[in-house]
């Protein structure tokens, strides 16, 4: 399949704001940046100091300039700082700029700045049979899934604004109507750890890898927010079907790479799981970005309790910690990632080339991963419910649900004979395998990732049509055929 880039402008976003920190307050530095802005992309630039409105300047004014940078010092209490911003119409059209024309992050100090905050959005038009009620009701509905998927979650509806998470804990999602009453606007609000992910890029200047991945982030967090059968929500159906009819098989992680692992034993089933347990998880911490040759390496460290944590395990159980710990050590053994390039050449790309598990007063881990694994693109989102397992049988139940539904095309095919051929286990423990293939269909199909309908090729090779899945039905059958909701 041809891979589809995604840009900005491809699927319509915009930047809204943007901000770095500058680890220094010194008027002099900030006046150099300042001068470089104007000369460089006809910048404008005011000096605000949150604690002495008396020194407020302005650095640089021009009349037609389009942008303006604002350098906000003692914003913080215990931070000395700069704070330098770009908000609305204005970070739109700077980050156009420096996108032609590249920042110069010598004079910008690149050691000493970081990435504070994107946001990002997307501007859905009201259309006729859109009725402002229908709009209330919709947020209304999104409240109610979200709470019901996922009660950590803070999300408050209050007068024709759906908040979702709390502002500054990294994803911060806000759909309100536009003032002009023309717009819906689902903006995406990025800061601390998880705007470090995307931090390197825009420093590097890599401004198609950087939007590629706010995109994907950006769906990956709308499609689990949003109610997916809504009129409101007809563009995120139609890009991400977009997306995925056109996705390259190499960014598919378990439906190319993870498939060529032998998985015929439930050690190996359990090893798979937990690879994206742990995938899912360092996807939510802070990484710093080094490379080898043309090929990047995310850094991570984090704790093993904090790990167990985000699996809604007992983080001071020993028992638990000496398995996670014991599954870290054998992520070496994965085999590497080859890309061919003729018959008489290839490249080996090691997905962990660095890990370091020590036990201090409490177990830490240190890793490098491929970052072409990090940033896998499909499966989107791992809901939560799928985060974990019971026993081996729901083990089992999700492990080849996964397999089956992480493939690109829509229509799936879950082989019922191939999961049992592979069991080898009593008729007892067979009848609650069943159940638990019934249960995970019944998620997927309330979370909204599949149709509620399903076509069932049974043993005689007839085909039959149900809505409900039940234990006797699979006893007769041979594989499910469903759909995922794009």
């Amino acid at each position: 399949m041809k891979e589809n880039k995604l840009t900005f402008q491809s699927e319509i976003f915009q930047i809204h704001y943007l901000t770095l920190n500058l680890q220094f307050n010194d008027l002099k530095r900030i006046k150099k940046i300042a001068d470089y802005f104007s000369n460089t992309f006809d910048c404008n630039s005011v000096f605000i100091d949150c604690k002495n409105s008396t020194q407020n300047c302005t650095l640089v004014k021009k009349e037609r300039s389009l942008s303006k940078a604002e350098f906000r010092v003692n914003s913080q209490k215990y931070w000395y700082g700069t704070s330098l911003s770009f908000s609305g119409n204005q970070s739109t059209y700077f980050y156009k700029t420096i996108k032609e024309k590249g920042l110069d992050w010598e004079i910008l100090n690149f050691d000493n700045t970081s990435l504070s905050r994107i946001d990002l959005y997307y501007d859905r038009k009201f259309k006729k049979g859109d009725e402002i009620e229908n709009f209330d009701s919709f947020l209304e509905e999104c409240r109610s899934q979200i709470e019901k998927t996922d009660k950590r979650k803070i999300v408050i509806v209050d007068k024709g604004v759906l908040r979702v998470g709390r502002r500054g804990s990294g994803n911060y999602f806000r759909v309100y109507r536009r003032p002009n009453g023309k717009d819906i606007r689902f903006e995406l609000e990025l800061t601390k750890s998880v705007v470090k992910n995307f931090e390197f890029y825009l420093f590097s200047n890599q401004f198609e890898k950087l939007e590629e991945f706010l995109c994907i982030h950006f769906y990956k967090q709308a499609l689990t927010t949003f109610m997916m059968d809504s009129c409101y929500t007809d563009w995120l159906r139609e890009s991400f079907r977009k997306i995925r009819s056109t996705q390259s098989y190499e960014n598919c992680l378990i439906a190319t790479y993870l498939s060529t692992i032998p998985l015929e034993t439930l050690e190996k089933q359990k090893f798979l799981y937990q690879l994206l347990q742990l995938l899912s998880y360092i996807r939510t911490l802070e990484s710093s970005v080094n490379w080898i040759s043309n090929e990047n390496y995310r850094m991570i460290s984090f704790r093993v309790s904090e790990f167990l944590e985000f699996l809604g395990k007992k983080k001071t159980n020993y028992y638990q910690i000496r398995k996670v710990v014991d599954f870290l050590k054998s992520l070496q053994r994965l085999p590497p990632v080859l890309e061919d390039f003729s018959t008489e050449s290839f490249r080996s790309i090691l997905i962990f080339p660095y890990l370091e598990v020590r036990k201090e007063k409490s177990w830490k881990v240190g890793l490098a991963i491929a970052e072409k694994v990090y940033f896998y693109r499909y499966p989107f989102y791992f809901p939560q419910n799928f985060l974990t397992y019971d026993d081996i049988y729901d083990l089992r139940a999700k492990f080849f649900f996964l397999l089956s539904f992480s493939t690109t095309e829509l229509s799936k095919e879950f082989q019922i004979q191939e999961v049992f051929d592979q069991v080898g286990i009593s008729r007892q423990k067979m009848t609650r395998l069943r159940k638990s293939i019934v249960i995970i269909f019944e998620d997927a199909r309330d979370l909204k990732l599949i149709e509620p309908r399903f076509t069932l090729l049974m043993k005689t090779n007839k085909t039959k049509e149900v809505d409900k899945l039940t234990s006797n039905l699979l006893v007769k059958a041979k594989s499910i055929h469903y759909t995922e909701i794009p």
